[in-house]
């Protein structure tokens, strides 16, 4: 009996500090007179139970850097209205590239009419996203409920402009990225895995999609499989032509596949591809395309890291800053997330491999058909 009580209360205590880990942490810097936005944002985002997560503000630029050096925020939400400082550029350089914020925020910045002209000295930053003034401000407190949330809500409004600051991340980090491939990808067990569904169900026409320089691409053509590799990064299309002819290179969206109905056999997403996109109207849009170019009876293939397992346990999310202009942001769908978004997309006969790479990282294959 005891033992079911400290069970039951142990089971409620981590749900509370789940719930309290959770929280999407906003830092509002306002500058005008009245501090109407910092009082609103306060109200909907501390006051509300309904909305796990917490505000603080702050009235000068160089407030910022100080309380991300002291305390970690997902959001810096700029709400100036009236005017933009230009030295925020420098304000977000100076964050970007400051070794003692150890997790980068995404930035909001409130437009309008007046601080319109002042926009041209954000235009070099991908990631920072504009909200109109005139807002309903409990609306938009809602898609701060948690970071998974709003990541999507970003992409599904702003999925062009994310689209192009992905590109950049990849071009600007290429070095770095193939490194950090080493530990979260293994290209011979994915190859195996990947195989073994082709062998069972006869497939000879392959689309890698987002297959950036072929790391996975080339290896399949050179074991007989005809092979087209979709990526958004010409640069690394090119990076692949380099090596091979054997692989044709589509630079491509996607969301929207310049590709005839029923073309292929299979459709693979290797390593974090899936997870680049980041809405549920992106994640729709991508699912179809790859519906649509199959055959019947043919088969998707994905890769995701695990999340039960993995280093994004708490909510998915990763935002990557190696120290550029770039910055990039993922979020890694649960294996009960992925099954759905196949569902809804129409496949079925959902099959789930749990494996680790070489040094250790868990992974979760997923495969079904058309």
């Amino acid at each position: 009996m005891f033992k079911f009580f400290e069970k039951k209360l142990n089971s409620q205590t981590e749900r509370k500090e789940r719930q309290k880990s959770e929280k999407l942490n906003v830092l509002v810097f306002d500058d005008s007179e009245n501090q109407d936005y910092s009082r609103m944002f306060g109200f909907h985002l501390n006051e509300d139970d309904n909305f796990p997560t917490k505000a603080a503000s702050v009235n000068e630029l160089s407030q910022i850097s100080r309380e991300l050096e002291k305390e970690n925020f997902d959001i810096i939400f700029v709400a100036t209205p009236d005017h933009l400082d230009k030295n925020l550029t420098s304000e977000i350089t100076k964050i970007r590239n400051n070794k003692e914020i150890k997790k980068q925020p995404i930035f909001f910045v409130m437009k309008s009419d007046k601080n319109e002209k002042d926009f041209e000295y954000l235009k070099k930053f991908d990631d920072v996203i504009e909200v109109p003034p005139l807002i309903h401000m409990e609306k938009l407190a809602s898609r701060f409920k948690s970071v998974p949330e709003l990541l999507g809500y970003i992409e599904d409004r702003y999925g062009d402009k994310w689209q192009k600051n992905k590109i950049s991340f990849y071009g600007e980090y290429k070095n770095k990225i193939d490194s950090r491939s080493e530990i979260t990808a293994d290209t011979e067990k994915e190859l195996k895995i990947l195989e073994n569904i082709f062998q069972k169900n006869n497939i000879k026409k392959v689309l890698d999609a987002g297959g950036g320089n072929g790391r996975i691409a080339i290896p399949l053509a050179e074991n007989g499989y005809e092979i087209t590799n979709a990526d958004s990064s010409r640069e690394l299309l090119e990076e692949m032509k380099n090596k091979t002819g054997r692989v044709e290179a589509m630079e491509a969206d996607l969301r929207k596949l310049p590709i005839k109905d029923g073309r292929f056999d299979a459709v693979i997403y290797n390593w974090h591809v899936f997870c680049d996109i980041l809405g549920d109207k992106s994640k729709k849009q991508v699912l179809s395309e790859a519906f649509r170019i199959l055959k019947e009876g043919g088969v998707i293939a994905l890769d995701l890291p695990d999340r039960e397992k993995g280093e994004y346990k708490k909510d998915g999310v990763y935002i990557d800053y190696p120290g550029g202009e770039s910055v990039f942001v993922g979020y890694i769908p649960t294996e009960d997330e992925m099954k759905k978004y196949l569902e809804d997309a129409g496949f079925k006969d959902i099959k789930v491999d749990k494996w680790e790479t070489k040094d250790g990282f868990p992974k979760i294959s997923f495969s079904a058909k058309k």
